[in-house]
């Protein structure tokens, strides 16, 4: 489509310059944005959904300072706690956060190739790449977290995974600035103009939320079925002064659970 786009903008340009009104070849420019803009949302919500369903859910490690430098190029949050670790080096977030991060950094560009001779103003260039981004990330990216994360999902993710996946939510979050900073650059060329912000931080807190409703169901759902198959003697004349099997075993679940969840932010 930005080949079509492209013969569409020439051949605009060589109308106008003859006299010609414009305006029906400016209604296709825009409606070729839409087909594309809607394509694309398609292609990277299999994207987005492939990204996730390979993801393992535990913390990247990263093996050395070369590797470390060629991620801060790719996802350049930096993370103080984590700065002064030797390596191997263990990040809060797990592999998916920043491949979601140059996905959704690749789509803009795309967006801002499409407005690229277009002859309309920076105003609404910034326009046309950050309407689109705001839906990759409240519609796309939301709805292939949500499908992730639901009790039916085929993936089924314990708590620690769940848990990993509220901590990359806050970090994906924090990362939004950075994108924000990408789409200014894309239209003028500098990151201190000011712009409109992306959606994204509101969209990754609700899903934060929508996971620890998750894990809370699931909890309750878990603690039920141990206490289901436990057999009680309730006939007991007296205590045993020892736990039933199915306590300690209940105990040291959530034991090991709650230990996962001190890593919640």
């Amino acid at each position: 489509m930005l080949d079509m786009k492209i013969v569409v903008v020439l051949f605009c340009a060589a109308i106008k310059e003859s006299g010609f009104p414009v305006t029906p070849l400016l209604d296709v420019i825009m409606e070729l944005r839409e087909s594309y803009q809607t394509l694309l949302l398609t292609q990277w919500n299999q994207k987005f959904s492939e990204i996730l369903t390979k993801d393992n859910y535990t913390p990247m490690i990263i093996e050395d300072e070369t590797k470390y430098q060629l991620l801060l190029r790719q996802f350049p949050l930096r993370i103080e706690a984590t700065e002064k670790l030797p390596f191997p080096r263990s990040l809060p977030y797990s592999e998916s956060v920043p491949k979601i991060f140059l996905e959704i950094k690749d789509f803009a560009s795309i967006c801002a190739k499409f407005a690229k001779g277009l002859n309309v103003s920076k105003t609404e260039i910034d326009d046309m790449i950050r309407k689109p981004t705001n839906l990759l990330l409240t519609k796309t990216l939301k709805s292939a977290l949500v499908e992730l994360t639901a009790a039916e999902s085929e993936t089924q993710l314990n708590f620690s995974q769940l848990v990993q996946i509220c901590i990359n939510t806050l970090h994906l979050e924090n990362a939004m600035p950075y994108l924000e900073d990408y789409i200014i650059a894309l239209v003028h060329g500098s990151a201190r103009q000011i712009g409109l912000r992306l959606q994204g931080a509101s969209m990754l807190k609700d899903i934060r939320s929508l996971v620890e409703d998750r894990i809370y169901d699931k909890l309750n759902d878990k603690i039920d079925q141990c206490l289901d198959i436990a057999s009680y003697d309730w006939m007991m004349q007296e205590a045993s002064g020892v736990a039933s099997d199915y306590i300690t075993t209940t105990i040291q679940f959530l034991e090991n659970t709650f230990r996962a969840f001190t890593h919640l932010p």
